[in-house]
């Protein structure tokens, strides 16, 4: 039974992790989406923690690195696909567009980082206490 919990957790926490991925990955909002992630990732932790979900804890990292990793190469591979579909012509450059989404990756992976490290410190942490 603590498998379709754990499962539960680990859906729940996804979608909401995506909800606030969504506003990290805009440059602009970057900074202000970095205090949800560390808010959420402490969240995250606690509630590992408190639902007893200890031998899950090297399962939910790597379970959640591998989404991470999963979404990080489809983000690539859309990225490849929009760059045909410039038009040089409306004011866009193919140098714009490469450093968007340079930013956009680099936003991402900075945010992936910021939630499996926040989530792993508070989840050691609340278990060692």
């Amino acid at each position: 039974m603590d498998v379709i919990y754990y499962a539960i957790f680990a859906l729940a926490s996804w979608f909401f992790l995506m909800q606030i991925f969504k506003f990290s990955t805009y440059h602009k909002y970057f900074k202000f989406a970095v205090f949800f992630i560390l808010s959420y990732s402490v969240l995250n932790g606690y509630l590992f923690y408190f639902f007893h979900f200890q031998a899950f804890f090297f399962w939910h990292l790597l379970v959640f690195l591998v989404l991470f990793f999963n979404n990080f190469q489809k983000q690539k591979k859309i990225g490849a696909a929009f760059e045909n579909l410039i038009d040089v012509e409306s004011g866009l450059s193919r140098d714009f567009f490469e450093t968007s989404l340079l930013k956009t990756l680099k936003y991402y992976v900075l945010s992936a980082l910021i939630y499996l490290i926040v989530f792993a410190g508070t989840y050691i942490y609340y278990s060692n206490r």
